[in-house]
């Protein structure tokens, strides 16, 4: 009898995932990150026939049966705790429980995707010319280093990269022809890199790809002392930094999350301070277009935009733009959208990027700015006659 009770048991299993898919009887917790699996395919008489159907259905399934997540989850635990393999594209472990995104060890430390020295030469020319040109208008632009886990915490690196090995990145030729043609920067790299060691809470948590809400606190507090040098009729920042916690909050546990687990992440105590712009006058306020990857979001959320400044907008690796006014964000390649427009209203500019991302700095937005305002003229030439080089 048992045996009998057994052998249904275990038939009820394996049509446990197919019923569920069904009849939805079970919601799982959906899985963190990009996964492929397409949409259902449609049924049609030649899909089905040319077998087209059953093919795309079966890759469906897999992906979508009715506990999918949960099976995907423990197969990620049973791997992750036996072999210490990672099912998460991108993101290694290292050192002390330490995660960290590739791209910031190979292009950040080791100078992977090194572009050369002409090119960011000329990227550093170009923006020379462009940040005196908006000053004679009495606009700003400035360029911002976002800190990389890496370089902050290498020692945490696993020994699979040797950062001996590394060769020139693109963070130190830009630091170089920055100075060399006088371009305006603040190298948040650097800053917190130095000061790691005398810091109470964490630049980076374990679990986080992204700065930790304290250290984009401190570097808010920087910004807005840069900016308050140029405008007085900003607001007042206030930081309280008492909010201290043993929990990552999303945006510094998401690398962790994308390891999808069963198992919950060991936090660190952090600081996650409360923060408050008092406006102190009734002048207008400088109008902010902001360019920056994906480090911009957690100074983005924290009211900076929409209280600091009149208006902001957004613009998410140069390709989709968000507003502070009653617009919805859309694709900065949209026939709706005017590069010239929008340019036109701002009194700043901003571009944040981290390490890892300057192969491709700031992707485009320079050169879009250039051609606005000098069109097709000649880098060289123009620089040359700007400023008397011989």
């Amino acid at each position: 009898m048992l045996k009998k009770v057994l052998y249904y048991l275990f038939i009820l299993l394996l049509f446990a995932p197919l019923s569920n898919y069904v009849f939805s009887y079970c919601t799982s917790k959906p899985l963190v990150g990009y996964f492929v699996g397409g949409d259902k395919p449609q049924l049609s008489a030649e899909s089905f026939f040319e077998g087209d159907y059953q093919r795309d259905f079966e890759f469906y399934y897999r992906f979508h049966n009715g506990f999918a997540s949960d099976f995907i989850r423990l197969r990620n635990q049973v791997h992750y705790t036996c072999f210490d393999v990672l099912y998460a594209a991108e993101i290694v472990k290292g050192k002390g429980g330490y995660l960290f995104q590739v791209q910031h060890i190979t292009d950040g430390m080791l100078g992977k995707h090194f572009v050369g020295n002409d090119s960011i030469a000329n990227r550093a020319k170009r923006l020379r010319l462009l940040q005196d040109t908006l000053r004679e208008e009495g606009r700003d632009l400035v360029v911002v280093f976002a800190p990389c886990k890496a370089f902050v915490y290498p020692e945490y690196v696993s020994d699979k990269y040797d950062l001996r090995q590394k060769t020139t990145t693109n963070y130190e030729a830009f630091l170089e022809f920055f100075d060399k043609y006088k371009v305006n920067f603040i190298d948040f790299n650097a800053y917190f890199a130095e000061r790691r060691s005398q810091s109470p809470y964490p630049i980076f948590t374990k679990n986080g790809v992204h700065w930790s809400n304290y250290a984009s606190t401190l570097a808010i507090d920087s910004l807005v002392n840069y900016f308050g040098t140029m405008y007085d009729s900003l607001p007042k920042f206030q930081a309280d930094y008492s909010a201290v916690e043993a929990k990552d909050w999303y945006n510094e546990n998401d690398a962790f999350a994308l390891l999808n687990l069963m198992q919950k992440p060991k936090y660190q105590t952090t600081c996650h301070p409360l923060v408050q712009f008092v406006n102190q006058s009734n002048k207008k306020r400088p109008y902010l277009i902001t360019v920056a990857d994906s480090f911009y979001w957690q100074i983005h959320l924290t009211g900076w935009d929409t209280t600091f400044f009149s208006c902001t907008q957004y613009w998410y690796y140069n390709d989709r733009a968000y507003f502070t006014d009653e617009r919805w964000d859309m694709s900065t390649q949209d026939s709706a959208f005017s590069f010239s427009a929008e340019i036109e209203k701002a009194d700043c500019y901003m571009i944040l990027f981290t390490l890892a991302n300057l192969d491709d700095f700031d992707r485009g937005f320079t050169d879009s700015l250039y051609n606005y305002y000098f069109g097709s003229a000649n880098l060289d030439s123009l620089y040359l006659r700007r400023y008397n080089k011989k």
